[in-house]
């Protein structure tokens, strides 16, 4: 290198294109773009004093730098990189230059001084190396680039990023006005982190109080997304492993394929693709394993491997697997549109914006055209969009399946209504049938008997007894086809015929019967009011049969939305839990076909029975 000023001047003075180089002046940021030069290595690896010699010798090609950005996509070499530099000012100026992309493999740095030749500054470093082997603690390659007075020099890269994306975006900067940007960068990742980071814990509360699986997957979906946002801005190697390089080289793409894997899993949740698309559900599964190889293959092809066909295969299978992973969404989204279910319109806006921002990122990444935004906006913004979207998606989806649910229940509710109408009217004709066979042929035959034994040769002791138990006999099966079915039920209102019941039993029976009616009488019809008849004859017959109590009460209070039919007495009671008597299960069957409730109160001093029965006015 003694050779170098002389190499200079010469190279100087039949070069011209050396003199294109950054001129630091009072700006606060500066251009490198017609400035930055490059060498691709060939299988040799160079030194820094042949590099340098190639560099005044001008074998160094210039190349486009539009937003301060060298891009050359997936590559397979090593790249060297000189930009040249020359303060224009009589007093010295503290710079910070560095490279905004933190997942440089290897990133070896040489600050050399054109007019001596001397090396002012050198470091390797990299995420294959501890982070704190930075010259700059900080989550890019940086470092402090001093000039004094009219000081000229050449800042000479080596970097490895063999098998993955070249991008190259350069930072050149007054280092009070740089450091105070990085401030103000700090801070919107660590805002859009603590929101990322609210919204995965209102998932898994949502979780745990609804206990649906697809808060689970939409929370670690989120999460994986946060992670990513995080390593995008290569901040996750200075927060979580800074002692780890091998995370950091390859967690950008581990959270990325995270993504696709939860986004699938939310998606056949929310779509509920197992049973409206079993196939699409399937694929999906198979894709998942295809997701988990991929895993498999980065850590291999990134940490312990250094063959670059092996990388260059992993990078573009992971392209691959999460373009079948979008395509997979897409096809979901679509078929369950075709359905009609409407929660899949807002999935699919919401796919929209981060779809469009992780094709721009994708594009920007593989070094087609030129990025519009800062390449750390693209997924916070698509995503911001995207997590705002899908919160209504699953709210509106929550309301939607609340609303089948009801039209479901409503419409089993009115089917069994429908059967139970069915099941009583073929009970209903069955009883009027057996009323009016009792009424008409038995109490026919018993008359004609009991004519027939008035004129038998009987004792005189045993006619009245006969008589006697034929008289019973006619009374009972007359009570019976009376309790089946009256014959004036259909031209007689309800409350008219319970009284005249009541007053026929409180004539033959030593237990009385006190009935009340207050309200009016008019919001059922005929067929309505016969199952509340059957209701108070069950309820009449139980008290006569088994409570052996003296006194009983029935009321039937109407009012402008129910009755209430009050049953009382002062009998010995029963266990209100043992439902299981033929009578307590017709009186509760009907019950729950007037849509009613029933509440028993009974004890050693007597039963208390509540029905209420709501008025449901016809449509």
């Amino acid at each position: 290198m003694k050779c170098a000023p002389l190499l200079l001047v010469i190279c100087l003075g039949i070069h011209g294109e050396l003199l294109a180089q950054v001129m630091i002046n009072r700006a606060a940021t500066y251009s490198v773009d017609g400035n930055v030069k490059i060498l691709k290595e060939d299988s040799m690896q160079l030194s820094a004093e042949k590099a340098y010699e190639k560099f005044l010798s001008n074998e160094f090609q210039s190349i486009t730098s539009p937003n301060n950005e060298v891009n050359l996509g997936q590559v397979r070499d090593v790249y060297w990189l000189a930009l040249p530099i020359q303060n224009t000012r009589d007093s010295l100026r503290k710079l910070e230059i560095g490279i905004n992309n933190g997942g440089i493999f290897t990133l070896s740095c040489w600050f050399i001084d054109i007019a001596t030749g001397k090396t002012l500054q050198h470091f390797i470093t990299g995420d294959h190396f501890d982070f704190y082997s930075r010259p700059m603690h900080h989550r890019y390659f940086y470092a402090p680039l001093h000039l004094k007075a009219f000081q000229k020099v050449v800042v000479l890269y080596r970097i490895d990023m063999k098998g993955t994306g070249f991008y190259i975006p350069f930072r050149l900067a007054d280092e009070a006005i740089s450091r105070q940007e990085e401030k103000n960068i700090y801070l919107f990742y660590a805002f859009f982190s603590g929101w990322l980071s609210f919204v995965v814990l209102f998932g898994l509360l949502t979780l745990v109080l609804t206990r649906e699986r697809v808060y689970l997957w939409y929370s670690l979906y989120v999460l994986s997304y946060c992670l990513f946002f995080i390593a995008d801005g290569d901040l996750d190697f200075e927060w979580f492993y800074p002692h780890w390089p091998a995370l950091a080289t390859i967690t950008p793409i581990v959270y990325g394929l995270m993504i696709n894997f939860f986004m699938l899993l939310f998606m056949g949740n929310f779509l509920f693709l197992k049973k409206s698309h079993p196939r699409i559900f399937m694929i999906s599964k198979i894709w998942l394993g295809i997701i988990l190889i991929e895993l498999a293959l980065i850590i291999v092809g990134f940490n312990y491997s250094d063959n670059i066909s092996l990388r260059t295969f992993v990078y573009y299978f992971g392209l691959i697997t999460v373009l079948g992973s979008w395509l997979l969404q897409i096809t979901g989204i679509l078929r369950r549109i075709s359905d009609g279910y409407r929660p899949a319109y807002l999935y699919g806006i919401a796919l929209l914006s981060v779809f469009a921002s992780a094709i721009l990122y994708i594009i920007h990444a593989l070094g087609v055209g030129s990025s519009l935004i800062p390449s750390y906006l693209y997924v916070p913004i698509g995503f911001a969009l995207e997590i705002v979207i899908l919160a209504f998606a699953l709210i509106y989806s929550s309301n939607f399946y609340k609303n089948k649910h009801q039209e479901l229940t409503l419409r089993i509710a009115t089917q069994q209504r429908d059967f139970s109408n069915q099941l009583l009217s073929v009970q209903e004709s069955e009883q009027k049938r057996i009323a009016h066979d009792l009424h008409d042929e038995v109490g026919s035959m018993i008359a004609a008997i009991k004519i027939t034994l008035g004129t038998l040769p009987l004792t005189a002791d045993k006619r009245p007894v006969v008589l006697q138990m034929m008289d019973r006999l006619s009374l009972s099966t007359r009570n019976i086809a009376h309790n089946l079915m009256p014959p004036e039920f259909e031209s007689t209102k309800l409350t008219q015929l319970l009284s005249s019941f009541y007053d026929h039993l409180n004539s033959q029976n030593n237990l009385k019967f006190n009935f009340y009616v207050s309200g009016k009488s008019e919001y059922f019809n005929k067929h309505d009011e016969l199952v509340i008849y059957r209701i108070i004859m069950e309820i009449t017959n139980n008290i006569i049969r088994h409570a052996e109590a003296k006194e009983a009460t029935i009321q039937l209070i109407y009012s402008e939305f129910n009755l209430q039919i009050i049953a009382e007495d002062d009998g010995k009671g029963f266990d209100p839990g043992t439902l299981g008597g033929f009578g307590l299960r017709s009186i509760q069957s009907r019950v729950n076909f007037m849509q009613g409730t029933i509440n028993i109160d009974s004890g050693q001093y007597g039963t208390s029975i509540v029905i209420t029965l709501p008025f449901i006015k016809s449509e």
